[in-house]
């Protein structure tokens, strides 16, 4: 299983946005991945099993980030590199 980078996540207006290069903004509603644009659910967000990372699955493709990165985004702002999972 390979780790390649796509994108970040931050706060923008107090939301988590997500930006996947070539692919689009979104940002995360509860356990739903919503778009940018229209603010339609596109995807599925969710801890990982080990609780060390957040899944995103958008597409049949799915990315992670990890978990300590964004509770640091949180409370300190700044980015996140969220990775593709292949």
């Amino acid at each position: 299983m390979g780790f390649q980078k796509i994108g970040r996540i931050g706060l923008f207006d107090g939301r988590m946005i997500c930006v996947l290069d070539g692919v689009g903004g979104f940002h995360f509603e509860g356990q739903a991945l919503r778009s940018m644009k229209d603010g339609c659910m596109v995807g599925e967000v969710a801890k990982s099993k080990s609780g060390r990372a957040v899944n995103l699955r958008l597409d049949g493709r799915m990315f992670t980030a990890v978990w300590a990165d964004l509770v640091r985004i949180v409370q300190n702002g700044g980015k996140a590199a969220v990775f593709e999972v292949a």
